[in-house]
């Protein structure tokens, strides 16, 4: 099994997202909502360096129950918690014999798991203003309970590996300590 670091949380100031609005709905996936962004949420010099591939605003409500997966079509996600919900993100690491899933036949890749064949590894558990660096090509899930309810702005790359980004997001948010 694999003992790569799945997630980081990112010392960065994220007041600056309280410019940011909602914008129309983009995709949806079940409960989960990604909208266009407006406003002037971001240091546009950040995202010209860091290059993602796309930035939404993305809202979760209440129970979701999606078994452990990785996601579709990306490598890893900042996200910037503007309401975490106080959910627990779990990571997980997939036993040889484990054998990927659809949610239905439309899905073009399987991706979700049975948490028997998985055995539990890091998680944590972000509060409002808090931004977590996520390898999302990793198996993880989120335990939304009922009444959660989670906003966050995720800038999301699909090629750039998890080790790669993170070391691009430290050297431009992170503060040298002085010698």
């Amino acid at each position: 099994m694999s003992s790569s670091q799945k997630f980081a949380k990112i010392k960065l100031d994220i007041a600056f997202t309280k410019k940011a609005r909602r914008g129309p709905l983009v995709i949806e996936y079940g409960p989960i909502k990604y909208y266009k962004v407006l406003g002037n949420p971001f240091r546009f010099d950040l995202l010209k360096a860091w290059q993602p591939d796309r930035v939404f605003w993305v809202e979760i409500e209440g129970p979701l129950e999606a078994l452990p997966h990785r996601d579709h079509g990306l490598t890893c996600a900042l996200n910037l918690y503007v309401q975490s919900g106080g959910c627990r993100t779990q990571f997980w690491e997939a036993l040889p014999t484990a054998v990927p899933l659809k949610y239905s036949e439309e899905e073009a890749q399987a991706n979700i798991f049975r948490t028997g064949e998985l055995v539990q590894t890091e998680s944590f558990v972000a509060n409002d203003g808090d931004t977590y660096l996520l390898d999302v090509s990793s198996v993880h899930s989120v335990n939304n309970t009922p009444d959660s309810f989670r906003q966050f702005i995720q800038i999301s790359w699909k090629t750039k590996p998890f080790d790669q980004v993170l070391a691009m997001v430290r050297a431009s948010t992170e503060t040298p300590a002085p010698e």
